[in-house]
């Protein structure tokens, strides 16, 4: 339990610096940013209030950004000059939804009230035209640098960006599609107020960026959550297992205790079962079928079921011995009886009946079947390899057990169809039904 508690306390010292160091990766680190300029692959052009307006608009770049100068007239009732920076495809612009901020370096040179305009032009393929630029929706934010001579850094959070009111109204837009969407947006605009300002507008932008984080908080904390969560259900498992162990253990010594208590018992059946088995075959002797034919017996006489007797002999055995020799006449027997066993059901028993006769007791099986399968035998035996390349052949003896009869007139029966089967020429089957 106390080496328990000392692990817990060392998991939990990891998840606190863990959290502490993904918190602190996350404030200070994780930047992304997206640089906007003409070196980055935008195409800038410029617009003005003309014809309508005497407005009038030129932009020059520089490596960084450029300048918009704008000469202000007083024509229009709402003069501007304006700047246009489009990506090359309408279906695939900027997805900026996982950027927080836009970074701007300017200065603001003229008269008036050095107010930007910042539009960011969203093109929803479900709605937006490619030929009609005023159904690109208008997300919007007015931005004021410093005066004249003092290049402002400024990082204008993009949850301050609105939709315009009025392209909402002109568009239609239902509420649900109301929201500012920045999944695709194909042209940025820069622009001067809009009000009556006569006179020369400079404006220098050296920076123009994008930023945000590779993970946001939210979407970090979540994690982190996740992390104590998964970390205190490993804990909980963990625990389970460990008092299903010691539940497992506690049986364990109880079975261990029971098991001490009856070895002897164990120790008896184990002899038993050897004395019940043939040592050079693993076949069943006499002995050891005894139990199940009295049981069989029972069972026939009630009317369950009935069982069906299958005497095997080797033929020309003592030969095999004779000129092989005992330990190649050994192997045949070995062989004999798993090929037997591969062939039978395990609910039949075999059983050496001595030398190399055998004995097949099968359960639940009617008189026709029993002499089917020993015909599927006697083809098995004859077609098996054996050793030193010998011909192996077997004659069988068939009966069924017909109750409520004595167990030596049924194995008499079959063993004298087996007697018939040898001195018939034997390697054949002959059945004497009751």
């Amino acid at each position: 339990m106390a080496h328990d508690v000392g692990k817990l306390r060392y998991v939990m010292a990891g998840l606190i610096l863990l959290t502490l160091v993904l918190l602190g990766w996350q404030h200070w680190g994780m930047n992304r940013r997206l640089e906007i300029s003409p070196q980055t692959g935008y195409r800038y052009s410029v617009t003005d209030d003309r014809p309508e307006g005497d407005s009038i608009a030129q932009f020059i770049p520089s490596a960084q950004g450029g300048r918009l100068e704008c000469s202000v007239g007083a024509k229009a009732g709402s003069p501007y000059c304006q700047l246009d920076i489009r990506t090359d495809s309408l279906a695939h612009g900027v997805d900026l939804s996982d950027y927080d901020s836009v970074y701007i370096e300017a200065s603001y040179h003229g008269p008036g009230s050095h107010r930007l305009r910042l539009f960011l032009r969203n093109f929803d393929l479900s709605q937006s035209r490619a030929e009609d630029e005023n159904s690109w929706k208008l997300n919007e934010l007015d931005v004021t640098p410093n005066p004249a001579n003092d290049h402002d850094a400024l990082t204008i959070r993009l949850n301050n960006l609105n939709v315009n009111s009025a392209w909402l109204a002109d568009n239609r837009i239902p509420a649900d599609r109301s929201a500012v969407d920045l999944s695709n947006v194909v042209m940025l605009q820069i622009a001067t107020p809009g009000m009556r300002e006569p006179g020369l507008h400079r404006i220098d932008i050296t920076a123009l960026a994008f930023c945000g984080k590779w993970i946001s908080r939210e979407a970090l904390l979540l994690v982190i959550v996740a992390l104590w969560a998964g970390a205190a259900m490993i804990y909980l498992l963990l625990g389970l297992h460990r008092v299903r162990q010691n539940l497992a253990a506690s049986r364990a010594r109880q079975q261990e205790l029971e098991a001490m208590n009856i070895s002897l018992e164990i120790q008896n059946l184990r002899i038993e079962e050897a004395a019940r088995r043939d040592p050079l075959t693993g076949a069943r002797n006499r002995a050891g079928i005894r139990d199940e034919l009295v049981r069989e017996m029972k069972k026939a006489r009630k009317g369950v079921d009935t069982f069906s007797i299958v005497f095997i002999d080797l033929d020309h055995f003592k030969r095999i011995n004779d000129e092989r020799g005992h330990g190649v006449g050994d192997a045949v027997l070995k062989q004999l009886v798993r090929e037997l066993g591969s062939q039978i059901r395990h609910s039949d028993y075999l059983v050496r009946w001595g030398g190399e006769e055998f004995m097949l007791i099968c359960t639940n099986t009617p008189f026709d079947a029993a002499t089917r399968l020993a015909e599927k035998l006697r083809l098995h035996i004859r077609a098996a390899e054996w050793p030193e390349a010998l011909a192996v052949t077997a004659s069988f003896g068939v009966t069924t057990y017909a109750a409520p009869e004595a167990l030596s007139a049924a194995l008499a029966r079959a063993d004298a169809a087996l007697y018939e089967a040898k001195h018939n020429g034997r390697n054949r089957v002959v059945g004497h039904a009751p």
